[in-house]
């Protein structure tokens, strides 16, 4: 019996889906994958050899029978891109996913933008289950996320913010910090460009000519239109508040209308003497280099910008502070806005969220720990910056793989030190008399007993757990259950137990049952079963009645059906010269003793049936 018991867990093992899948079967998936991220190599050669130095099978994610491909999504911003590499590698290296894809999108710095870009757009249907909503993107490394901002507040969505990065951005005015050394002069405060009569005003100015010469920087070449519209509040891409006209007033740079849309209202709430000129990509290094140049003493710039950043990485900068965010709820400050916040909470820390797909946790365990592990601090944020600046004729990848050769003790710490997820396997086996949750006398006395089966179940999971080849990221974990081989005690466990397979019960991730062994107590235990998709492996139960796969699509057993005997039975009176035959059973088993009664009854002559 214990070899026959191992046999049928390894059985079980082969006929269960992947772990971390679904049983049910689902219609052909249509990709939503983007094109490739510039500059991305179109081959996936390993990075270091034996990098993280665990074992390294082959893995892919499996989900309703079907495989996906672990998609994460990145955004413009080349730190982002450069660690989202980083982290595909780390999937292929270390932990052997064969299948890592990588979607750009502009997420204009906006959780709940980057929420709805990930979810699913539609329920990928199914023959035999629920439909299953699988995101088109599922994993995001660099959510900036504002003061006050919860993902749990999206209660509808499976897509949640798992921690941290352990890096902090803001956004803000930026200027050479070098001009924090002119005495009498105070560029970092924001009432300074308040008083029409300051110097600092005098000192971000730009003449007729320049604004010009600078109009031709506000009109995208692609389509001619301008970065900033009228729609937008513009005339010829630029913001000039009506307290301008004739005035003095400093001048602002900003890239695009989608990441500062609130400066219109912020510098009208403040009264501020500041225009802002929109110049998209031309707000670049070349740019900087020439408007923050040391020639010019007495005439600098501001820009509009985002710190930590590759633009200004290389400088040595300071901001503009201004009221402090007092109010971190939401306000729909613009028409139309997925989610947009009071614009002085823009200029407080931004914590730097990884969001992921919440059902990867069960699909994916070991990718969901390793995200929960990944961190890294300012000062890495900091060299994969300074590894691009110094080689931006690197591909993506080649830099990503730099930077992990460099690097090389913090990524291998992103391994999470238990690997191995456990899964439930629930053994249901006749070992006591008597059902200890009934109060009062029992009548299940005298019935079929297997305490060796206990002992026979240990040993086939621990062999299970011992080999490596079998379950590489996972664990059994055996429950052990008294059935009595009554069939209401067996459904009342079953029940019990289904009913604690949801998010919070002790059997989230079940893979099957073993068991049980009584003929009579599989029947209505199987028929339910095949409803939740649960497996059944029975090492005892012999009854022909569970023949028909179709009407029982979920049972196994290791041992034949009884019905196959009644042809040993004729050959064995047929040689010992028999005639006449008698039985006796505990019960009338229609699906056994009639055919088995039909075949001898050419030969023998019944005498008894009882």
């Amino acid at each position: 019996m214990p070899v026959n018991l191992l046999m049928m867990v390894f059985l079980l093992l082969l006929l269960l889906p992947m772990p971390g899948s679904q049983a049910v079967t689902s219609r052909p998936h249509t990709s939503t994958s983007q094109p490739r991220m510039p500059r991305d190599d179109p081959t996936h050669e390993p990075c270091k050899p034996n990098l993280c130095n665990i074992n390294r099978s082959p893995r892919r994610l499996f989900i309703s029978e079907k495989e996906y491909p672990l998609t994460l999504m990145t955004s413009e911003r080349i730190p982002h891109q450069i660690l989202t590499q980083v982290f595909a590698i780390f999937l292929r290296d270390c932990l052997g996913y064969l299948n890592v894809h990588i979607n750009k999108t502009n997420d204009q710095f906006d959780p709940k933008k980057v929420t709805n870009q990930m979810e699913a757009d539609e329920p990928d249907e199914n023959e035999r289950g629920p439909a299953i909503y699988i995101p088109k993107r599922m994993i995001n490394l660099e959510v900036w996320s504002p003061p006050g901002y919860n993902s749990q507040d999206e209660q509808d969505s499976e897509i949640k913010a798992t921690s941290t990065l352990g890096v902090g951005g803001r956004f803000g005015w930026f200027l050479p910090e070098k001009l924090s050394t002119i005495t009498g002069f105070t560029p970092e405060h924001w009432r300074s460009y308040t008083n029409p009569n300051s110097s600092v005003l005098n000192f971000f100015k730009r003449s007729k000519q320049e604004m010009s010469e600078l109009s031709r920087l506000t009109i995208d070449p692609k389509t001619g239109s301008y970065y900033c519209t009228e729609v937008d509040g513009c005339k010829r891409g630029i913001y000039e508040p009506k307290w301008c006209q004739g005035e003095v007033c400093a001048v602002l740079f900003s890239s695009t209308t989608d990441i500062s849309f609130f400066l219109h209202k912020q510098i009208e709430d403040l009264k501020m003497y500041v225009k802002v000129v929109w110049i998209g990509p031309n707000l670049n290094k070349e740019f900087l280099d020439k408007i923050w140049s040391p020639s010019m003493l007495n005439h600098s710039a501001l820009v509009f910008h985002w710190v930590p950043s590759i633009l200004l990485q290389p400088y040595s900068t300071m901001s503009v502070s201004f009221p402090p965010c007092a109010d971190n709820s939401y306000t729909h400050t613009r028409v139309g806005s997925a989610m947009d916040i009071a614009y002085e909470c823009k200029y407080e820390m931004h914590t730097l969220n990884k969001f992921i797909w919440n059902k990867l946790q069960r699909f994916a365990h070991l990718v969901y720990m390793t995200l929960d592990n990944m961190q890294i601090t300012h000062m890495d944020y900091e060299s994969i910056m300074s590894l691009y600046n110094k080689n931006q004729e690197l591909s993506m990848n080649k830099l990503a793989c730099k930077w992990i050769i460099e690097h090389q003790k913090t990524v291998e710490g992103w391994v999470p030190k238990n690997t191995r997820l456990e899964l439930p396997i629930v053994a249901i086996i006749p070992f006591q008399e008597t059902d200890e949750s009934i109060i009062g006398p029992s009548n299940h006395k005298f019935k079929f007993l297997a305490h060796g089966n206990v002992n026979a179940f240990s040993m086939a999971v621990k062999a299970v757990n011992d080999n490596n080849t079998i379950l590489t990221d996972y664990k059994l974990k055996p429950v052990l259950v008294n059935g009595m081989c009554e069939p209401d005690i067996v459904m009342k466990r079953f029940i019990k137990i289904v009913h604690n397979t949801g998010p919070n019960g002790d059997f989230l991730r079940l893979v099957g049952f073993v068991g049980p062994a009584c003929t009579d107590t599989v029947e209505p235990f199987a028929g339910v079963a095949k409803h939740f998709n649960v497996p059944i492996i029975s090492y005892g139960a012999e009854g022909a009645i569970f023949s028909g796969h179709s009407r029982y699509p979920y049972f196994f057993r290791t041992i034949p059906e009884n019905k196959i005997f009644r042809n040993v039975y004729l050959q064995l009176f047929k040689k010992l010269g028999w005639n006449q035959m008698a039985s006796l059973t505990t019960m009338r088993y229609s699906e056994y003793l009639t055919p088995l009664r039909d075949l001898l009854e050419v030969r023998c002559e019944f005498i008894l049936d009882f």
